[in-house]
């Protein structure tokens, strides 16, 4: 017969082992406690260093070019302009049908001096760009390189002179993640209560190194979720600054 402590302890073991089958997401480390395993939009290390060996930006961006999740911003020189409101403001469609816009401005393909010892970051802001496409799919995603500009010029190794057209939306350096909505809560605008404009409400200026990437993930999320009035009661910005010092903005919408 078992002793009561030890028919104790299996009696626990076998309940434990069942709530694990019953429960997928329950998984065991090393102290042998049940933890929640990761959800499945969380961004893993073996993601990112899988992504961080593709050479460009480009080059990590380049399955949800083919699918048309992500847009890329193009110079058409037959008429001088880009297609900029058109996929960001989204002048030509009606207010209902208007989407929140998550841009990403960076060189797409790492070639000349502009943001040449940087580049890095530039990917790593599109291994965050690419997660956040998967996780939020009611926003359109859009890739804006600077250098398609025809007054885009780099004046020297690291550095470029943006045209006015991404230099009017606030674009001081490359890479940086732009937010944009049809409302914004620090403004007493909801969801239910707004001009149906898209309107400039954030901009993440920089990127993570490598080992910051996930973190950087993580805050863009809070960052997006929080702009999107999920808690009616703060935001999280940046106010554009550089190096990010996250922001948190109480607001009284009721």
């Amino acid at each position: 017969m078992f002793k009561k402590s030890k028919l104790t302890d299996y009696l626990a073991s076998f309940v434990l082992a069942g709530s694990v089958l019953a429960n997928p997401a329950c998984v065991f480390v090393d102290d042998k406690k049940p933890v929640q395993a990761q959800s499945i939009d969380d961004l893993t290390q073996e993601e990112v260093d899988k992504l961080m060996l593709r050479e460009t930006v480009d080059d990590i961006l380049k399955e949800e070019y083919s699918s048309g999740r992500i847009q890329r911003i193009t110079y058409d020189s037959s008429t001088g302009k880009t297609n900029f409101r058109e996929l960001v403001y989204q002048d030509n469609i009606p207010k209902e049908h208007k989407k929140p816009v998550l841009m990403l401005v960076a060189d797409g393909d790492g070639q000349g001096w502009f943001e040449k010892e940087k580049y890095v970051v530039g990917k790593g802001d599109a291994i965050v760009v690419k997660k956040l496409a998967q996780k939020y799919t009611n926003f359109r995603i859009i890739f804006y390189d600077p250098s398609i500009d025809p007054e885009f010029k780099e004046t020297r190794e690291g550095e470029g002179k943006f045209g006015a057209e991404i230099k009017k939306e606030g674009a001081l350096n490359a890479p940086s993640i732009f937010l944009y909505g049809l409302f914004d809560l620090t403004k007493e605008e909801t969801e239910q209560q707004n001009d149906r404009n898209i309107k400039g409400l954030d901009i993440y200026r920089g990127g993570p190194v490598p080992k910051d990437i996930i973190k950087t993930y993580r805050n863009s999320k809070k960052w997006v979720d929080s702009n999107l009035g999920g808690n009616s009661k703060y935001v999280w910005r940046t106010n554009n600054t550089q190096p990010i010092k996250w922001i948190k903005i109480v607001y009284n919408n009721s």
